[in-house]
């Protein structure tokens, strides 16, 4: 016969294995559920990045693109006349902000770093070429030292990923092949 004392180590013991299976399936969960998470993720990334592309591709990108440029070049001319309070002033600065703010992103991992770099390339450096001196006269006009800095990080490390070269003002040329010159825009 079986005694209650038996039933009861039996018990325990097939308590105690309940519990260490258990545990198993808790990690199990736990492992599926950060498989979970970054899936959606890298969905999330996607969704973000795919927002953007349909931006840039978008018609309108091209226009407001040379316009900026246009109105740059504009300002450079007039000696930065009416620069800042404009109609066209706000609207570079708006266009420089969209930069800035991919550029966000992409620091903070929303947005693929390598993929905007193969999908942009010299778009955004160009573009930070062009709106660098605009840039530096925001800074000094209103003291804000970091104005557009995400904006520059990104040309920056663009330029860094496609292994450009970088020519300064003062014209020698750095980066990884300086002894040739950058190509011709």
């Amino acid at each position: 016969m079986v005694s209650v004392s038996d039933v009861v180590t039996w018990l325990a013991a097939v308590s105690s294995l309940a519990v260490i299976v258990g545990v198993g399936f808790v990690v199990l969960q736990l492992r599926q559920n950060a498989r979970l998470l970054e899936a959606t993720l890298r969905q999330q990334r996607s969704d973000v990045t795919l927002s953007i592309l349909e931006r840039i591709t978008d018609e309108s990108f091209p226009r407001r693109r040379s316009e900026m440029h246009r109105i740059l070049h504009h300002f450079a001319e007039t000696d930065w006349k009416d620069a800042f309070g404009s109609p066209e002033g706000f609207e570079v600065r708006n266009f420089a902000q969209i930069y800035d703010l991919i550029a966000v992103m992409a620091k903070h991992q929303f947005i693929d770093l390598a993929l905007l770099s193969d999908i942009m390339q010299g778009v955004i450096i160009r573009d930070w070429e062009v709106f660098a001196p605009y840039a530096k006269r925001i800074r000094a006009e209103y003291g804000f030292s970091r104005a557009y800095a995400n904006f520059e990080w990104l040309a920056g490390e663009i330029q860094h990923r496609l292994g450009l070269v970088v020519v300064p003002p003062s014209g020698a040329a750095v980066g990884p092949s300086a002894s040739s010159a950058p190509p011709p825009r």
